[in-house]
């Protein structure tokens, strides 16, 4: 089986390690043109990890040349306000799919493993920063430029967990979404504020300019997961309490592990992509598995925030 790619960054380099482990997967890659001659015989899917501001423009070249190939696109898929309707449209297709990489991790199997201890999920909570953004190699790429990324660290990094926040707690009923620390009028660091339909609230910090710090905070009725660069750990209950002495004591830790945040990173990125390959073999529609919903809240909150940050 065949698979053609169009990228050679860090995730495509990482898409590849993946597929290789795969003896049946023959992979190569496409040129910068798309050729419609390009796709050889027998080729099953194509996967499109390239600047982001390529992305739509491969995706239209793959279904013009190749209407019948399934298409794995990483995100954002969108990257442009104006492109939001041909997106919904290449989506309800059901031959493209979108490579978040949160929503395919083991976290969903530790909120299963402990939900009798945990009860329901009430808050989720994630702040993920490096100083990417002042390295000389951001500031001469294309990622600090506002023609080709204009909405920064939120469409490069953002993107994601928003993408899990809906997929956990379902649509928003309001929603914030300020952008700061511009350079060339992108910008580095992003805060986002949901509070979904059914109640839960979602918190994000994003930055490209501050110092290291990667932290998920799931908070449930009777307790919490945390993980973070050192590992994980689940505390339960949440409200422990000293009746004699009227303290709040330390919510008790009843399980932890050395795996940290970007191993649950790594690990959704690895299944997203296998996912997609046997999607491939069973012949089925990309999205059959996944949530259509999802994807489109996470697109619309894209496109609204493009909308608004417009110059």
């Amino acid at each position: 089986m065949k698979i053609a790619i169009r990228g050679y960054g860090n995730h495509a380099r990482r898409i590849e390690q993946t597929l290789k482990l795969n003896n049946e997967i023959e992979i190569y890659q496409i040129s910068r043109n798309f050729l419609s001659n390009e796709i050889r015989e027998n080729t099953k899917g194509i996967i499109i990890c390239s600047p982001n501001f390529t992305h739509k423009k491969y995706i239209y070249k793959s279904l013009k040349y190749n209407p019948d190939l399934p298409i794995y696109c990483e995100k954002p898929i969108l990257n442009n306000a104006e492109d939001y309707e041909d997106i919904v449209k290449y989506i309800k297709t059901g031959k493209l799919f979108p490579g978040f990489n949160l929503r395919r991790s083991h976290i969903g199997d530790l909120i299963k493993k402990y939900n009798k201890k945990l009860g329901n999920t009430k808050s989720l909570s994630i702040n993920i920063s490096y100083p990417f953004g002042l390295k000389e190699s951001y500031l001469n790429s294309w990622k600090s430029n506002f023609d080709f990324s204009s909405l920064g660290v939120m469409e490069n990094l953002t993107i994601h967990f928003l993408d899990y926040a809906y997929y956990i707690f379902g649509e928003d009923g309001q929603r914030s979404i300020i952008l700061s620390d511009f350079i060339n009028s992108v910008p580095r660091n992003c805060d986002v504020l949901l509070k979904h339909k059914n109640g839960s609230i979602t918190s994000i910090h994003n930055s490209y300019s501050e110092v290291v710090d990667s932290q998920l905070v799931l908070n449930f009725d009777h307790g919490r997961i945390v993980i973070n660069n050192d590992g994980y750990s689940i505390y339960s209950p949440t409200l422990n309490l000293d009746i004699a002495k009227d303290f709040c004591l330390p919510s008790p830790l009843i399980a932890s592990s050395k795996k940290n945040f970007d191993n649950f990173f790594g690990e959704s990125l690895k299944n997203s992509v296998e996912l997609f390959i046997h999607k491939i073999k069973k012949g089925k529609s990309l999205y059959m598995d996944d949530s259509c919903s999802t994807t489109l809240l996470t697109l619309k909150a894209i496109r609204d925030t493009l909308n608004e940050y417009s110059i």
